[in-house]
């Protein structure tokens, strides 16, 4: 068996659906759709990376969580500061208490009860052993690394170190200060792209189709706020894409960028320039916020819709994905096929495919040394309980 759909001008992102007819291929459609879906996998483990940025080599505090909290003088703000409320999938990833599916491998929630984790971001900036980052960028008031469970071979996220906000409704409560906020580690993380992603040569040419510029880039890239967040601490992720495989057909599946927890950086943006403090915003649901702001002519389904649209739309203007350099097709999410042969694989497991794949194109903790990721501690760890309010 032979796979003569690869060989076809066709644009295989990371996710391929194709109507099949009469055709004597072994993965027909069996969802009464008429429709199966191709996935590329079993990257090779050479793609270009992109080096990350040394910082601390050693923790500032030797101790654990526990440890921190027993020796602070503020022990109620610190308590707080330091966990997290969570559903904790079986593949290990801590997820938002809302959601349904795990965002990191697709597993169902629905069963998953709701427990507490430590807070690592919060762990981060306090400089605790054993939590190092990939890091990008770092400042007194400011911490970027690469996201461990990146969608993209290029995503981090940019967190305020200086201050303890649990979510993006606590910006709206100073939307002045709020606004400053944002905007900063909005930059930054384009500066990190720019200076670090896009000036690797190798890496860009080998991402992007076509060539494009910065200018032409900045408007498509995925940034936002997730609501509740898995880790309580304000962090913009900022995803450039293409997705990886996994994530684009996760995306077409809904279960990327969900409607009413992913809160787009454009709508934040918007909310705040009305200059219209929400003092009770941490009390507040999402729905009721959204709800508020509606009323104020900033509406959320308009913005989410045009910019979920616009996610999918810069896979296909941007992926570079060469079937060269896979080894295998999944089909319809659970087989797996040799692209040389057309052989199935018997026994592969999925799940333990698309996991290797994201190593293989992330770039979190690059370069390897001894296949261990570098990493590095926060230079500027805090030694007390962070503030809680934006306006100093």
């Amino acid at each position: 068996t032979s796979f003569p759909l690869l060989d076809l001008q066709i644009p295989i992102n990371f996710f391929v659906c194709i109507s099949f007819a009469k055709m004597a291929f072994p993965f027909l459609p069996t969802n009464g759709t008429g429709v199966s879906s191709l996935q590329l996998a079993q990257a090779r483990s050479n793609y270009p990376c992109v080096p990350n940025i040394k910082g601390q080599s050693e923790p500032s505090f030797s101790g654990t969580f526990d440890d921190l909290l027993a020796q602070t003088t503020n022990k109620a703000a610190l308590q707080v500061q330091l966990k997290n409320k969570v559903k904790k999938c079986s593949c290990g990833k801590p997820c938002a208490f809302t959601l349904a599916v795990c965002n990191s491998c697709g597993r169902s929630l629905a069963d998953t009860e709701i427990s507490y984790t430590n807070n690592v971001f919060m762990g981060f900036i306090y400089g605790l052993k054993g939590l190092p980052v990939s890091l990008r960028y770092e400042s007194e008031d400011f911490l970027c690394f690469d996201d461990l469970l990146a969608i993209s071979s290029a995503h981090f996220n940019c967190i305020p170190t200086s201050v303890y906000l649990p979510d993006v409704r606590y910006v709206l409560k100073d939307p002045k200060a709020g606004l400053k906020l944002i905007q900063s580690m909005h930059d930054i993380c384009w500066q990190i792209f720019v200076s670090q992603f896009y000036g690797n040569v190798e890496w860009r040419k080998k991402t992007f189709k076509g060539n494009p510029s910065p200018e032409e880039l900045r408007p498509l890239v995925i940034t936002g706020f997730n609501y509740p967040p898995s880790q309580y601490q304000l962090h913009l992720q900022f995803i450039v894409p293409p997705m990886m495989p996994t994530h684009f057909a996760m995306y077409q599946q809904g279960h990327h960028y969900t409607h009413k927890r992913f809160i787009p950086f454009e709508y934040i943006e918007q909310v705040l320039k009305l200059e219209q403090p929400l003092n009770q915003a941490d009390s507040m649901s999402i729905g009721e916020i959204i709800h508020h702001f509606n009323t104020l002519g900033v509406e959320y389904d308009a913005i989410h819709s045009s910019c979920y649209q616009r996610y999918g739309a810069s896979q296909a203007q941007l992926a570079n994905y060469d079937p060269n350099d896979f080894g295998a097709i999944i089909v319809n999410g659970t087989a797996m096929y040799d692209l040389k042969n057309g052989a199935e694989i018997a026994g592969a497991d999925v799940k333990v495919v698309q996991a290797a794949d994201k190593m293989a194109l992330q770039n979190y903790g690059r370069p390897y040394i001894n296949s261990q990721p570098s990493t590095s501690y926060y230079s500027f760890a805090k030694k007390h309980a962070c503030p809680t309010t934006l306006t100093k």
